[in-house]
């Protein structure tokens, strides 16, 4: 999640769509992201990473997919082996995000 100013919302869902095989669009925008994604609405208690302060006459939350989801899933799952990333701390591959997009 990321505060965004109001102004640059479609500019940032413009230039963040061709990366699909990374964190891609954004999932959702808005400022009722408890209501809709379900996650903590509570900006001073994130469950992952650092707290964001958000100016709430000047910006917008912005939620990408993101990999600590997928985390959780192989913890739940409980395998044997799980290659990620820790959140704030990208995976690093040799597999380029210049691959052709899907419409």
């Amino acid at each position: 999640m990321r505060p965004i100013k109001r102004e640059q919302v479609e500019l940032v869902k413009e230039l963040t769509r061709k990366f699909i095989h990374t964190h891609g669009e954004p999932i959702y925008c808005g400022l009722d992201c408890h209501q809709i994604l379900g996650v903590n609405n509570d900006l001073e208690k994130v469950d992952f990473g650092d707290s964001v302060t958000i100016n709430v006459q000047d910006e917008i939350l912005y939620f990408w997919h993101f990999g600590v989801t997928a985390i959780q899933a192989a913890i739940n799952a409980k395998t044997d082996v799980c290659i990620t990333h820790a959140p704030g701390h990208m995976f690093v591959t040799d597999v380029k995000d210049d691959l052709p997009t899907v419409n």
